[in-house]
C-alpha cells in the first residue's frame, strides 16, 4: 500500500502539480478543494467544501477525525494585494480562515492519526510572512501565523518524530494571481514554478534527509511584478 496523504487546494497551482507527483508515486490522496477535478483518478478521494467558510471546515474536519494520514500537506491560499483600507471586513476574514485558521483546524483534526504514524506534515507558506512590506497586511501576518504555528508543532512534538517544515516560496506562477492587479514576469528567472515547489515537497515525503528542515524558502533569481493593463 501506499502512503496515505490529505493535501488541500490539490485542483491547482502548486497542489495540482504535488498531487500528480503523489499518485505517480503510488500515494493515496485525498484532496481538499472548493471544486471538485473531472474525471476518476486512481488513488485520489475528493473532498468538496470551501475552506474559508467555518461551516465547511467544520464539516471537513469531523470527516477526518478518524483518519490517518502519513502526511498532510496544507497548501490552499487566497490573497488579493490592495492597500489596507481597501479590504471589506469579509474579506479579511475570509482571508485569515483560509490561510491559518483553517490550516490550523485541519492539522489539529488529523494529529492523531499523523502522531500514531510517526508522520510528516508540510505547509505552503509565503515570503509575505517573513516580511514587513506594504500591502502584506492580513494575507502577510496570516502566513506569519501560519509558520509560527507549524514550528510549534515541530517543537510541541518533535520527540515523538512528527516532522514539520514550512514551504516558502517567493513569487510563484500559478492562478493565485489570476484575480490580482499585478501578475509575475514572463522572464523565467523572475518566478518559481508550481512544479519545482512540487519536486521539493515530495523529495522531503519520499526521500527525506537524516535532518528536519524547518523552513526552505525558495526565491527566484530576480523579484519582479507586472502591474495588468
Amino acid at each position: 500500500m501506499g502512503l496515505n496523504i490529505l493535501i488541500s487546494g490539490h485542483t491547482s497551482g502548486i497542489g495540482l502539480a504535488t498531487l500528480q507527483r503523489l499518485l505517480n508515486k503510488g500515494a493515496d490522496v485525498t484532496g481538499v478543494a472548493r471544486r471538485k477535478l473531472d474525471g476518476v483518478l486512481t488513488g485520489l478521494t475528493q473532498i468538496q467544501a470551501d475552506l474559508s467558510d467555518k461551516k465547511d471546515v467544520l464539516r471537513v474536519c469531523n470527516s477526518l477525525a478518524h483518519e490517518s494520514f502519513d502526511v498532510v500537506i496544507l497548501n490552499a491560499g487566497y490573497n488579493t494585494i490592495k492597500p489596507p483600507e481597501a479590504y471589506t471586513p469579509e474579506e479579511i476574514m475570509d482571508i485569515c480562515t483560509l490561510n491559518f485558521t483553517a490550516h490550523a483546524a485541519l492539522l489539529r483534526a488529523c494529529l492523531p492519526g499523523l502522531l500514531n504514524r510517526k508522520g510528516s506534515v508540510i505547509g505552503i507558506g509565503s515570503v509575505s510572512g517573513l516580511e514587513v512590506e506594504k500591502w502584506n497586511n492580513y494575507y502577510g501576518a496570516s502566513k506569519a501565523g501560519f509558520h509560527h504555528l507549524l514550528d510549534n508543532m515541530f517543537e510541541q512534538y518533535r520527540r515523538q518524530d512528527l516532522r514539520v517544515t514550512s514551504i516558502i516560496p517567493d513569487i510563484a506562477n500559478t492562478n493565485f494571481y489570476q484575480h490580482q492587479q499585478f501578475e509575475p514576469s514572463v522572464e523565467p528567472d523572475t518566478f518559481i514554478t508550481p512544479e519545482a515547489i512540487a519536486e521539493v515537497i515530495t523529495g522531503l515525503i519520499f526521500e527525506p534527509p537524516a535532518y528536519v528542515p524547518a523552513q526552505i524558502v525558495m526565491r527566484p533569481q530576480r523579484f519582479a511584478l507586472n502591474r495588468k493593463k
